[in-house]
């Protein structure tokens, strides 16, 4: 798109802080590898397959989707009071962990 035209997909700025959370997320939680499958599994029975936080059937792409639109953390726990500040993280490095496997987005 043509710049100045208001119309992009997304802010650049945005995306930049969500890169730097993420980096964050990743550096700061520490999960090893069996936390984060207790707080993300991946069942084709449910959410049609897509990560989801485990027990629920919330997936992980719809609180990236909350956090890149500038919902704030606490706003996210307070609609969803069974996830926990861990399992955003965990959001997070999943999808930090997505993107350096080369997992592209539908829009690309």
């Amino acid at each position: 798109m043509p710049s100045g035209t208001g119309s992009a997909l997304f802010d650049l700025d945005m995306t930049h802080k969500l890169v730097d959370r993420a980096d964050q997320a990743v550096e700061n939680i520490n999960l090893d590898q069996t936390e984060f499958r207790d707080r993300i599994h991946i069942d084709a029975a449910i959410c049609g397959g897509r990560p989801h936080f485990r027990g629920t059937r919330v997936r992980v792409s719809d609180i990236l989707n909350l956090l890149a639109n500038g919902v704030s953390q606490s706003e996210i726990l307070a609609d969803y009071p069974y996830l926990s500040e861990a399992d955003l993280s965990a959001a997070l490095a999943n999808g930090a962990a997505a993107s350096e496997a080369g997992a592209a987005p539908a829009y690309y």
